[in-house]
Order: C-alpha cells, then structure tokens, then sequence
C-alpha cells in the first residue's frame, strides 16, 4: 500500500534530509537502498519511491522504518527522531512535540476568545 501523499511541510522535509544524509554515509545510491528494502508483497523498492521519501513528498510506512534503519546502519530515532520524553529540542519529533504544545495552547486561547466573543453578542441581544 502506498502511504497518501502528504504536503510538502516542515516534518517530511526534515524526514527526508535524514535520510538522504543516512544513505549518502552510507554510501549508497537511492537504487541500491531500494533493493535493500521490501514492500508487503516482497518486491524491492524503486530508486523513484526513495527519491520520493527524500524529497520529502511521503514518509516511509511505519513497517519500512526498521529496515531503512538497519540498511542505513543508524537507528529508527535518529532517522525518524522518535519522541524523547524530555521534548528534546534537538530531535524532529520533539520539536513537534513542543510544537503541538503550542499549537493546542493557541488553539486553547482561541476557543477562549471565542466563548467570550459568543458571550458579548450573547449580551447585546
């Protein structure tokens, strides 16, 4: 199954240069990296879909991640920087963690400034 493609946004962009870091230390060409990974029926992946997850127009499937990890020689966090408790700055999924925090407490002072929007009109009638 081939993952939805995602917007070109922040994450996926970050995503991608870890792994064309990876594969270039790895010394490996986008083709040879692919033939080092398996879809769900088996076949290798093309050159195309690495290129794809490097450019950053998809994230590789959860189920890929380990094998990328182990082709590339490096661990799923440092590829997919998994989340670290302390909302590590310095990792990708912690500085979306840390974003998302954010994003929640805009989205709570909106909700606020909305119920007291909604309370004035409220009033004026």
């Amino acid at each position: 199954m081939i993952s939805p493609r995602r917007p070109f946004d922040k994450m996926s962009l970050e995503v991608g240069e870890a792994l064309r870091k990876a594969r270039a230390a790895a010394d490996l060409s986008q083709a040879e990296l692919g033939r080092k990974l398996r879809t769900r029926n088996g076949t290798p992946l093309t050159r195309e879909k690495i290129s794809s997850y490097e450019r950053g127009e998809y994230i590789p499937e959860e189920r890929l991640r380990p094998q990328l990890a182990k082709a590339l020689g490096v661990s799923v966090e440092e590829l997919f920087a998994a989340h670290r408790p302390n909302g590590d700055e310095k990792t990708l999924a912690g500085r979306l963690a840390i974003r998302v925090e954010q994003v929640e407490e805009d989205l709570k002072n909106l909700r606020q400034r909305f119920d007291e929007h909604m309370t004035l009109q409220q009033g004026r009638k």
